[in-house]
C-alpha cells in the first residue's frame, strides 16, 4: 500500500483552491481501502446507502467532500458519493458518466456541488444546481475538445482552465465571467485561479490578474498594481477579499473585510518582502523574510495583532501561521506558539501557555473553524479555543499524550480528529459532527490510512497481488502434496501461509499436505494468504 501526499493551496478557512471541507462528517480510508464514516448521517455520517461500494472490494483511494457530502474515488476510476442529495450526495443523474468507463481523475467542490475531471478532460458535475452543480450553459466547453487540466471554486461557482490557457466558469458567485472573457480567452494564459467565497481572480502568464464575481470581483481600484508591470506571483483571500503578493515582495489588496490594508502600507511594500500570507475569515497575516509577521482586516477576528506585537517582530522568526475563521496560530523556529483573534475561538491560549512554550516543539497546527490543534514532537496533540469546536480534548487526553504517537489531524468544521502510528483514531469535539465516534470505535482501533480532507491531497492506493498458487505432487493416498506460489504484491508481501481445504472443510496449514484415506474422490485446494507490509505512518502534513 502506498500513500502519495501532496500539499494543497488553502485559502480562506475550510476552503483549498478547489474544495470545501465537511463541516458535519468525517470519511477515512482503511488499508484495504474500504471506508468508515461518522458525525452527522444525513450530510455525510451515514454510508450504510453505499456500503457495498465502500467495502473494499473495489478500493477507495481518495475521498472529497462539500459542506454536506462525499465523493470517493475509486481504483477502477469510479465515484460513489454519499450525504446531503441534493448537495452532491446524489449522483444519480450522472452515474453513466462516473462508472470508470472513462476514468475519473480528481474531483472538486463549491460549498454545495461538486465537478469530476475525468482522463479525456471532459468535466461531470452534480449537487446543487444553482451553486455549481448544473453545466449545461457550457457543456460544449467542458466536454474535452479542449482539455480541462484544473477546476477552481468559489462558494458557489467552478472556474476550469483548459489546456490553452482558457477559462470556463458556471454556477452563482463568480459562475458569469462574461465581462472579463476576453481577458479569460487564452490569448495570454492564465495559470491559476484564486478565489473568495464570492469572487474569482484569475493569474496569466504576464504576471497581471483578471477579478470578476461579487466581493473581491472588482479590482479596478488597485488595477494599475495588478498588470504585471510588477508581476504578481500568489494571491490569497479572506471570505471577502483578496492579498496579492508580488515578486518584488510587495501586497496589493482589495475587497472587503482586508482588503483595505492601508494601515500597515508601509509594511506591505517589499522594503522587507512578504513570503506568505494567511487567512482567517476576515482578516489576514503577512509572514516576511524576517520572520516578522503583519496582521490587518477585522481587528476583532485576527486584523489586530498588536497585543502579541512583540512576539510576531521577528526575534524569533514565525515560520508558519495557522488559522481558525476568527483567530491566528503563529508558530515559530523555538517550537513556540503565538495566539491572536477572537479568544474563545483560538486567539486565548492562556490555558495551555505552559504546553505552546517551545519546551516540547510544535510541529504542526490544525483547526476547526473555531478551535486549535497543536501536534508536538513527542506526538502528543495539545487543543485551545471552542469547547464545542475541539478547543476541550479532556476526554481523551490519555490518548493524546504522546504514548502512541499522533501523526496526522483531520477536522470537520467543529470536530477533531487524530490519527496515530498504530492506524488507530481519536475523536472528540462536537458530537453531532463527528467528535464522537463510538458508533464505529470497532472499525478505527487500526488500520486506517487517510481520510477526506482538504489540506493535502492524499491518494492510497492498495496493489493487487500478481502471481499464481500451485500444488506439486502425485495425487495418490499417503503422497506429499506441495504448495509453491510466485506471489508479489507491490505494496510488499508478509510472511505467506498455507491452508488445505476440502469444500469448506479445513484439512490442515502449512506447506504441505499427506493425502489421507478420506480424501479420495474429493476436490482439494490449498489458499496462500499474507499480510500486506504495514504502512509507515510518520508524515506530519
Amino acid at each position: 500500500m502506498t500513500i502519495t501526499t501532496t500539499k494543497n493551496t488553502l485559502s480562506f478557512p475550510g476552503h483549498s483552491l478547489g474544495e470545501f471541507s465537511n463541516n458535519y462528517a468525517f470519511a477515512i480510508i482503511k488499508a484495504d481501502g474500504s471506508v468508515v464514516t461518522w458525525g452527522n448521517g444525513a450530510e455525510g455520517g451515514d454510508s450504510s446507502a453505499v456500503a457495498t461500494q465502500l467495502n473494499g472490494s473495489v478500493g477507495v483511494m481518495q475521498i472529497f467532500s462539500t459542506n454536506t457530502a462525499f465523493a470517493a474515488l475509486r481504483t477502477d476510476g469510479s465515484v460513489v458519493t454519499w450525504g446531503a442529495s441534493s448537495d452532491g450526495g446524489d449522483s444519480n443523474a450522472v452515474a453513466a458518466q462516473l462508472d470508470g468507463t472513462v476514468d475519473v481523475t480528481q474531483i472538486f467542490s463549491t460549498a454545495n456541488a461538486f465537478a469530476a475531471l475525468r482522463t479525456d478532460g471532459s468535466v461531470v458535475t452534480w449537487g446543487n444546481i444553482t451553486d455549481g452543480g448544473n453545466s449545461s450553459a457550457v457543456a460544449a466547453q467542458l466536454n474535452g475538445t479542449v482539455d480541462v487540466t484544473q477546476i477552481y471554486s468559489t462558494g458557489t461557482a467552478f472556474a476550469a482552465l483548459r489546456t490553452d490557457g482558457s477559462v470556463v466558469t458556471w454556477g452563482a458567485y463568480g459562475g458569469d465571467s462574461s465581462t472579463v472573457a476576453a481577458q479569460l480567452d487564452g490569448t495570454t494564459d492564465v495559470t491559476q485561479v484564486f478565489s473568495t467565497f464570492y469572487a474569482f481572480a484569475a493569474l496569466r502568464t504576464d504576471g497581471s490578474v483578471v477579478t470578476w464575481g461579487a466581493y473581491g470581483g472588482d479590482s479596478s481600484a488597485v488595477a494599475a498594481q495588478l498588470n504585471g508591470t510588477v508581476d504578481v506571483r500568489q494571491i490569497y483571500s479572506t471570505n471577502t477579499a483578496f492579498a496579492a503578493l508580488r515578486t518584488d515582495g510587495s501586497v496589493v489588496t482589495w475587497g472587503a473585510y482586508g482588503g483595505d490594508s492601508s494601515a500597515v502600507a508601509a509594511q506591505l511594500n517589499g522594503t522587507v518582502d512578504v513570503t506568505q500570507i494567511y487567512s482567517t475569515g476576515t482578516a489576514f497575516a503577512a509572514l516576511r523574510t524576517d520572520g516578522s509577521v503583519v496582521a490587518w482586516g477585522n481587528s476583532t477576528h485576527g486584523g489586530d495583532s498588536s497585543p502579541v506585537a512583540a512576539q510576531l517582530n521577528g526575534t524569533v522568526d514565525v515560520t508558519q501561521i495557522s488559522s481558525t475563521y476568527d483567530a491566528f496560530a503563529a508558530l515559530r523556529s523555538d517550537g513556540s506558539v503565538v495566539t491572536w483573534g477572537f479568544g474563545i475561538y483560538g486567539g486565548d491560549s492562556h490555558t495551555v501557555a505552559a504546553q505552546l512554550d517551545g519546551t516540547v516543539d510544535v510541529v504542526k497546527i490544525i483547526s476547526t473553524t473555531g478551535a486549535f490543534a497543536a501536534l508536538r514532537s513527542d506526538g502528543s496533540v495539545v487543543t485551545w479555543g471552542y469547547a464545542s469546536a475541539g478547543g476541550d480534548s479532556s476526554l481523551v487526553a490519555a490518548q493524546l499524550n504522546g504514548t502512541v504517537d499522533v501523526v496526522s489531524i483531520y477536522t470537520t468544521g467543529s470536530a477533531f480528529a487524530a490519527l496515530r502510528t498504530d492506524g488507530s483514531i481519536i475523536t472528540w469535539g462536537n458530537s453531532t459532527s463527528g467528535g464522537n465516534s463510538s458508533a464505529v470505535a470497532g472499525q478505527l482501533t487500526s488500520g486506517v490510512v487517510s481520510a477526506a480532507n482538504i489540506a493535502t491531497n492524499d491518494v492510497y492506493i492498495n496493489h493487487a497481488p500478481t502471481g499464481t498458487v500451485s500444488i506439486a505432487g502425485t495425487d495418490t493416498q499417503g503422497q506429499t502434496l506441495t504448495a509453491n506460489n510466485t506471489l508479489a504484491d507491490a505494496d510488499g508481501l508478509g510472511a505467506i501461509t498455507y491452508t488445505w481445504m476440502s469444500g469448506a472443510s479445513v484439512l490442515g496449514t502449512g506447506g504441505s499436505y499427506v493425502l489421507q484415506a478420506g480424501d479420495v474422490g474429493h476436490t482439494l485446494t490449498v489458499t496462500a494468504s499474507y499480510t500486506v507490509e504495514p504502512l509507515e505512518l510518520s508524515r506530519h502534513p
